[in-house]
């Protein structure tokens, strides 16, 4: 009789993680996605300051911080960097290095300092201004529900997500919840895991994203600081890209305003839009409308050389 127990017990023992992981998954998967259009919706529409720097091993030298300011609305995200100010006196000449990016658009803007007007550096919305964006800003503003940049909503909604595991654990005395996942379809899957808060509008608290059979390796971890309108406010982004290199966004600044659409848009710098979509379909149109023309002044001119059809005898 007690053997019987003992092997029931064991049994138990062994079983209370599967349900366990059970409880978690299904968990994450009946809250997570309320709680991720709620931080989404409220960080939609934010700006803020922080300052950017390099963690170099010793003995270098370690990386003077970038300051920053950023805003974020109608779909768009900016960040602005100042540039070595030569006449403190005059605020007006503090140099400015602008970084916007919409959902079809980019552009990046310099102006010197000491000038007063912004020149183009770059125009497009390529696969390396992505990266270079991600690299100088972007992995550190939406990381409390994104990984690498792209909400964790759009990552599940996408056909190479596949859930793995959900599982519960404990960090820092608190009860948090660890979602494993992959994306697959190609010959190196990348597996991924990120740990969430549920007990803190499911924010998310470290990523760790591996390349199956590869030794490249991004990891994250974010700290928050008190809450602002009820919600949780990231305080300092700790990042380890590819290379190994750490880098750390600390957040000196958060604010639930909005900002005006033109402030995203090149007029407001004083310069042609030459990104926005309704330019573009502009510049389609009139090219179409040209081609057009063309074509029927063609016609018309071998009509003309043909010269009258002769009637009949």
């Amino acid at each position: 009789m007690v053997r019987r127990e003992i092997i029931l017990l064991g049994l138990l023992g062994f079983c209370t993680p599967a349900l366990g992981d059970s409880a978690a998954m299904d968990r994450f998967n009946r809250e997570y996605p309320g709680a991720a259009k709620r931080l989404q919706e409220r960080f939609g529409s934010v700006k803020g300051s922080c300052r950017i720097w390099k963690v170099y091993p010793k003995p270098l030298k370690a990386e003077t911080p970038r300051q920053a300011t950023f805003e974020i609305d109608h779909g768009y995200e900016k960040v602005t960097f100042p540039i070595s100010l030569p006449d403190p006196g005059d605020q007006s000449l503090i140099g400015r290095y602008v970084f916007c990016v919409g959902k079809t658009t980019l552009f990046k803007l310099l102006r010197q300092p000491g000038k007063r007007e912004f020149v183009v550096r770059d125009i497009g919305f390529s696969l390396s201004h992505r990266s270079e964006y991600f690299r100088d800003f972007g992995r550190f503003i939406k990381e409390h529900y994104s990984v690498l940049g792209k909400p964790m909503t759009d990552v599940m909604a996408g056909p190479r997500y596949r859930l793995i595991d959900a599982k519960a654990v404990i960090k820092d005395r608190r009860s948090l919840i660890q979602v494993d996942y992959e994306l697959g379809d190609r010959a190196i899957k990348h597996l991924v895991s990120v740990v969430f808060d549920p007990s803190d509008g499911w924010i998310i608290r470290s990523i760790d994203y591996r390349f199956d059979g590869h030794p490249r390796r991004y990891k994250t971890e974010i700290e928050y600081g008190p809450p602002q309108d009820g919600f949780p406010m990231p305080l300092r982004v700790n990042t380890q890209d590819e290379s190994g290199i750490p880098y750390i966004c600390e957040f000196a600044e958060w604010s639930f305003e909005p900002t005006p659409e033109a402030e995203f848009l090149m007029p407001f710098y004083s310069l042609p839009d030459l990104v926005s979509p309704s330019r573009n379909t502009l510049y389609y149109w009139l090219a179409g409308s040209a081609v057009f023309v063309l074509f029927v002044a063609i016609v018309l001119r071998r009509y003309a050389s043909r010269g009258p059809t002769p009637k009949p005898a």
